[in-house]
Protein backbone atom coordinates (compact mmCIF):
# COMPACT_ATOMS: atom_id res chain seq x y z
CA UNK A 1 0.00 0.00 0.00
CA UNK A 2 1.50 3.44 -0.63
CA UNK A 3 2.18 5.85 1.80
CA UNK A 4 1.47 9.22 2.23
CA UNK A 5 4.47 10.82 3.05
CA UNK A 6 3.65 14.80 2.93
CA UNK A 7 0.58 16.82 2.34
CA UNK A 8 0.78 20.39 0.14
CA UNK A 9 -0.62 23.23 2.40
CA UNK A 10 -3.98 24.07 0.80
CA UNK A 11 -4.07 20.82 -1.64
CA UNK A 12 -7.14 18.99 -1.91
CA UNK A 13 -5.62 16.16 0.45
CA UNK A 14 -5.48 18.59 3.04
CA UNK A 15 -9.18 20.19 2.53
CA UNK A 16 -10.61 15.97 2.76
CA UNK A 17 -8.11 15.86 5.99
CA UNK A 18 -5.72 13.45 4.56
CA UNK A 19 -2.35 13.43 6.49
CA UNK A 20 1.31 12.22 6.42
CA UNK A 21 1.37 8.24 7.21
CA UNK A 22 -1.71 7.49 5.87
CA UNK A 23 -1.52 4.50 3.92
CA UNK A 24 -3.76 4.61 0.50
CA UNK A 25 -6.08 1.53 0.00
CA UNK A 26 -7.86 1.88 -2.92
CA UNK A 27 -9.50 4.90 -5.10
CA UNK A 28 -13.38 4.31 -6.05
CA UNK A 29 -13.16 0.92 -5.33
CA UNK A 30 -9.67 -0.07 -7.15
CA UNK A 31 -7.33 -1.54 -5.18
CA UNK A 32 -3.91 0.23 -5.13
CA UNK A 33 -1.15 -1.29 -4.81
CA UNK A 34 1.80 1.53 -5.89
CA UNK A 35 2.07 5.36 -5.64
CA UNK A 36 1.88 5.38 -9.61
CA UNK A 37 -1.71 4.12 -9.16
CA UNK A 38 -2.70 6.62 -7.70
CA UNK A 39 -2.60 9.42 -10.02
CA UNK A 40 -4.04 7.33 -12.86
CA UNK A 41 -6.97 6.43 -10.99
CA UNK A 42 -7.19 10.02 -10.02
CA UNK A 43 -6.80 11.39 -13.97
CA UNK A 44 -8.52 8.82 -15.31
CA UNK A 45 -11.69 9.26 -12.77
CA UNK A 46 -15.14 9.38 -15.03
CA UNK A 47 -17.28 10.74 -12.35
CA UNK A 48 -17.78 14.04 -10.14
CA UNK A 49 -17.11 12.55 -6.91
CA UNK A 50 -14.02 10.35 -5.79
CA UNK A 51 -13.41 8.32 -3.03
CA UNK A 52 -10.58 7.66 -1.33
CA UNK A 53 -10.24 4.46 1.33
CA UNK A 54 -7.05 5.09 3.29
CA UNK A 55 -6.10 3.27 6.53
CA UNK A 56 -5.09 5.69 9.93
CA UNK A 57 -3.48 4.06 12.67
CA UNK A 58 -4.61 0.35 11.43
CA UNK A 59 -8.89 1.40 10.58
CA UNK A 60 -10.33 1.77 7.10
CA UNK A 61 -11.41 5.65 6.54
CA UNK A 62 -13.41 7.01 3.17
CA UNK A 63 -13.26 10.39 2.25
CA UNK A 64 -15.19 11.46 -0.99
CA UNK A 65 -14.09 14.45 -3.10
CA UNK A 66 -16.30 16.61 -5.24
CA UNK A 67 -16.17 19.15 -8.24
CA UNK A 68 -15.51 21.78 -5.36
CA UNK A 69 -13.09 20.32 -3.17
CA UNK A 70 -10.36 20.31 -6.00
CA UNK A 71 -8.05 22.64 -5.19
CA UNK A 72 -7.22 25.48 -8.74
CA UNK A 73 -9.79 22.72 -10.54
CA UNK A 74 -7.39 20.50 -11.31
CA UNK A 75 -7.80 16.83 -10.36
CA UNK A 76 -4.19 16.52 -8.04
CA UNK A 77 -4.55 15.19 -4.52
CA UNK A 78 -1.24 17.40 -3.48
CA UNK A 79 0.20 14.32 -1.83
CA UNK A 80 3.95 12.79 -2.17
CA UNK A 81 5.01 9.37 -1.44
CA UNK A 82 6.69 8.37 1.56
CA UNK A 83 10.23 6.89 2.17
CA UNK A 84 9.01 3.91 4.09
CA UNK A 85 8.62 0.98 3.15
CA UNK A 86 5.56 0.01 1.58
CA UNK A 87 3.46 -2.77 3.30
CA UNK A 88 4.20 -5.98 1.13
CA UNK A 89 4.43 -9.25 1.99
CA UNK A 90 5.89 -12.79 0.52
CA UNK A 91 3.98 -15.20 0.14
CA UNK A 92 4.40 -18.91 -1.07
CA UNK A 93 2.17 -20.02 -4.13
CA UNK A 94 1.69 -23.04 -5.88
CA UNK A 95 3.17 -22.69 -9.77
CA UNK A 96 -0.38 -22.40 -11.46
CA UNK A 97 -1.42 -19.67 -8.58
CA UNK A 98 1.96 -17.44 -8.77
CA UNK A 99 1.73 -17.61 -12.71
CA UNK A 100 -2.13 -16.29 -12.44
CA UNK A 101 -0.92 -13.65 -10.08
CA UNK A 102 2.06 -12.66 -12.09
CA UNK A 103 -0.58 -12.29 -15.27
CA UNK A 104 -3.08 -9.72 -13.09
CA UNK A 105 -0.40 -8.02 -11.80
CA UNK A 106 1.30 -7.42 -15.27
CA UNK A 107 -2.28 -6.94 -16.45
CA UNK A 108 -2.79 -4.31 -14.39
CA UNK A 109 0.51 -2.47 -15.76
CA UNK A 110 -0.81 -2.85 -19.13
CA UNK A 111 -4.17 -1.31 -18.51
CA UNK A 112 -2.24 2.04 -16.22
CA UNK A 113 0.02 2.33 -19.27
CA UNK A 114 -2.65 2.59 -21.46
CA UNK A 115 -4.70 4.80 -19.38
CA UNK A 116 -1.68 7.20 -19.36
CA UNK A 117 -1.02 7.27 -22.99
CA UNK A 118 -4.88 8.26 -23.58
CA UNK A 119 -4.35 10.90 -20.88
CA UNK A 120 -1.54 12.38 -22.71
CA UNK A 121 -2.83 12.08 -26.11
CA UNK A 122 -6.59 13.77 -24.83
CA UNK A 123 -4.64 16.34 -22.77
CA UNK A 124 -5.83 15.44 -19.25
CA UNK A 125 -2.43 14.54 -18.21
CA UNK A 126 0.95 16.70 -18.26
CA UNK A 127 3.68 16.01 -21.04
CA UNK A 128 5.29 17.38 -17.91
CA UNK A 129 4.88 13.69 -15.92
CA UNK A 130 6.72 11.97 -18.94
CA UNK A 131 10.56 10.75 -17.75
CA UNK A 132 13.40 8.97 -19.06
CA UNK A 133 16.84 7.57 -17.95
CA UNK A 134 17.00 9.87 -14.97
CA UNK A 135 13.96 9.88 -13.53
CA UNK A 136 14.01 6.50 -13.85
CA UNK A 137 16.84 5.91 -11.94
CA UNK A 138 15.28 8.01 -9.13
CA UNK A 139 12.49 5.63 -9.02
CA UNK A 140 14.80 2.12 -8.99
CA UNK A 141 16.30 4.00 -6.11
CA UNK A 142 13.13 4.87 -3.93
CA UNK A 143 11.69 1.18 -4.83
CA UNK A 144 15.30 -0.63 -3.97
CA UNK A 145 14.77 1.33 -0.40
CA UNK A 146 11.36 0.31 -0.16
CA UNK A 147 12.25 -2.76 -1.26
CA UNK A 148 10.32 -3.28 -4.42
CA UNK A 149 13.02 -3.41 -6.70
CA UNK A 150 11.79 -6.62 -8.43
CA UNK A 151 8.42 -5.91 -8.95
CA UNK A 152 9.40 -1.95 -10.17
CA UNK A 153 11.73 -4.19 -12.80
CA UNK A 154 8.57 -6.04 -13.82
CA UNK A 155 6.48 -2.61 -14.19
CA UNK A 156 9.69 -0.97 -15.96
CA UNK A 157 9.47 -4.53 -18.45
CA UNK A 158 5.71 -4.22 -18.31
CA UNK A 159 5.75 -0.56 -19.50
CA UNK A 160 8.34 -0.54 -22.06
CA UNK A 161 6.54 -3.78 -23.71
CA UNK A 162 3.44 -1.79 -24.22
CA UNK A 163 4.46 1.54 -25.33
CA UNK A 164 7.01 -0.32 -27.73
CA UNK A 165 4.23 -2.17 -29.34
CA UNK A 166 2.25 1.46 -29.93
CA UNK A 167 2.40 1.88 -33.95
CA UNK A 168 4.82 4.94 -34.11
CA UNK A 169 7.11 4.86 -36.94
CA UNK A 170 10.00 4.30 -34.54
CA UNK A 171 8.36 1.35 -32.82
CA UNK A 172 8.14 -2.11 -33.46
CA UNK A 173 4.08 -1.12 -33.30
CA UNK A 174 4.59 0.18 -36.79
CA UNK A 175 6.76 -2.74 -37.97
CA UNK A 176 3.74 -5.11 -36.65
CA UNK A 177 1.02 -2.97 -38.44
CA UNK A 178 3.05 -3.05 -41.99
CA UNK A 179 3.16 -6.71 -41.88
CA UNK A 180 -0.01 -7.22 -40.63
CA UNK A 181 -1.57 -4.55 -43.21
CA UNK A 182 0.64 -6.28 -45.83
CA UNK A 183 -0.57 -10.37 -44.96
CA UNK A 184 -4.54 -8.84 -45.12
CA UNK A 185 -3.97 -7.35 -48.59
CA UNK A 186 -1.57 -9.50 -50.10
CA UNK A 187 1.36 -7.05 -50.68
CA UNK A 188 4.24 -8.54 -52.05
CA UNK A 189 7.11 -9.09 -49.34
CA UNK A 190 9.48 -6.43 -49.13
CA UNK A 191 13.35 -6.90 -50.53
CA UNK A 192 16.23 -6.76 -47.61
CA UNK A 193 17.38 -3.56 -50.05
CA UNK A 194 14.00 -2.05 -49.54
CA UNK A 195 13.78 -2.83 -45.37
CA UNK A 196 17.20 -1.54 -45.32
Amino acid sequence: MPVVGNVLAGSTAELVGLEAGDRIVSIDGNEVAWFEEIRHYIAGGQGEYLTIGFLRSGVLHHVTIGPEEWSSGARKLGISASSLPMDSQSRRLPVLSAANEAFLCTYRIVKITLMAVVQLVTGSRSVDELGGPVRIAKHSGDAIRQKEGLRFVGLISANLGVINLLPLPMLDGASCCSMLCKGFFGARPLTLGIVV
